[in-house]
């Protein structure tokens, strides 16, 4: 297996593109940190991430976009009943190994449970990107160049066990919202028909039967702002749109 041509992201640190012996383009890519071309006609798409930046990438949920840029490409082709011809990777550079308290240990105690970091590192393999690490950062290009030159002329290909659905700009404001994750956020959709200014209203409103407690209903009037007597309201313009509004509720009348 011969690589034809290697190119780096921009926005990778300098240390990286001098590892390969190759003399790599520098540009910016649309996913992944690194592309490889191969000369039997595969492309080789690589995101690095060190551990730490790996448990960053979690915490803010950002690596799973990633991975769904990655491997949309090779699932185009599966899905359309080609050969697919596109290879996702994530390469971590660096251990992941547990702490005597079941924690991630990453050279010092990352305070990450164990079996939480492992299931995303399942469930990314699960969308269609395989997962494998590097001994380090710097021997980073080694392992890239080791994943180009493998054999791939004897391949089963099959889906993944799991396809991934993008949440929709919906559902990502929702999950800004304090103990609104990405369940939640999904089933206060359903219950408001999808409505977006509904499914506020049901988050903020104490008075009313809604999916969410009432717990993380005050956090969330809390974070934005609303005082005991307000409450978040939608009426309709001239224009018969559904407007969201702060409506002022006499104190004697409002119902905590």
């Amino acid at each position: 297996m011969t690589v034809l041509a290697v190119m780096i992201d921009d926005r990778e640190p300098d240390y990286i593109a001098k590892q390969f012996t190759t003399l790599p383009a520098v540009t910016r890519l649309d996913y992944g940190d690194v592309w490889l071309a191969c000369d039997d006609g595969h492309m080789l798409y690589v995101e690095r991430k060190t551990p730490d930046d790996l448990l960053g990438s979690l915490k803010d949920g950002r690596i799973f976009e990633q991975i769904h840029r990655m491997v949309t490409p090779r699932l185009t082709q599966q899905l359309n009943g080609e050969k697919p011809t596109h290879w996702p990777y994530l390469v971590v550079t660096g251990p992941l190994t547990v702490g005597p308290n079941g924690t991630v240990y990453t050279g010092r105690d990352t305070g990450w449970a164990w079996n939480s970091v492992w299931g995303a590192l399942l469930s990314i393999q699960e969308m269609g990107c395989m997962v494998t690490f590097a001994p380090s950062d710097t021997e980073y290009a080694k392992t890239v160049m080791m994943l180009a030159n493998r054999d791939r002329s004897d391949t089963i290909d099959i889906m993944p066990a799991r396809m991934p659905v993008p949440l929709d700009a919906r559902a990502n404001l929702l999950c800004t919202l304090p103990g609104i994750g990405v369940e939640r956020a999904k089933e206060v959709l359903a219950w408001s028909g999808g409505n977006l200014a509904h499914a506020l209203c049901g988050l903020t409103d104490l008075a009313i039967k809604a999916p969410i407690g009432e717990v993380t209903r005050k956090k969330v009037r809390g974070f934005l702002g609303l005082s005991e007597q307000q409450t978040l309201d939608f009426v309709y313009n001239p224009a018969q749109q559904e407007v969201l509004v702060i409506t002022q509720q006499e104190k004697e009348n409002y119902h905590v």
